[in-house]
């Protein structure tokens, strides 16, 4: 038996497994690239909502930014409006003084500074009132004051015209 014969099958055998070896290691490299390229799919699905959740709360952020800059504005013209009217009430506060001393001049005619303030809105009213109608009568006497001098006028236009009439007619019987 030739020596090379008896080494051909183990050759061959080895072959076969060092083949089936390498099917082995090839399916097992490209499970692992399959398996890698699914841990890279899903890395870059993660870094994508990372992003997106980045971008997201950036915008978020501006949004605040700026509604806290708009606040702050309001807030200053409030201030500034506050002032003015802690000014006004502070000027008002004497006066409030004077209706106070006023109604405990006479509390059994104003028993409240409301009534004393309703009591001043009532004359004030009845002012304006008796003014207008006051207005109203002035009108009416002018206008009348025209009727009389325009009447007045034609009365003495209408004397002389009788006097002449009544000239002219002696005249006439004269002659």
């Amino acid at each position: 038996p030739d020596p090379k014969r008896g080494e051909s099958p183990r050759r061959e055998e080895a072959f076969h497994r060092r083949e089936e070896g390498l099917r082995k290691k090839d399916l097992e490299l490209q499970e692992s690239l399959i398996k890698f390229n699914k841990f890279l799919q899903e890395n870059e699905s993660k870094r994508n909502r990372a992003e997106k959740r980045a971008q997201e709360e950036a915008k978020q952020r501006r949004a605040k930014e700026a509604e806290i800059a708009k606040l702050k504005t309001e807030l200053e013209t409030m201030k500034g409006e506050f002032s003015k009217l802690e000014d006004v009430v502070s000027r008002n506060l004497k006066y409030q003084r004077y209706l106070e001393t006023v109604q405990e001049a006479v509390p059994e005619d104003y028993p409240e500074v409301s009534d004393l303030l309703n009591r001043y809105k009532t004359l004030k009213d009845a002012n304006a009132d008796l003014t207008h109608r006051l207005q109203q009568h002035e009108h009416m006497n002018e206008s009348k004051r025209g009727e009389y001098v325009h009447y007045t006028k034609e009365q003495t236009n209408d004397i002389l015209n009788s006097n002449n009439m009544i000239a002219s007619m002696q005249k006439a019987l004269e002659n």
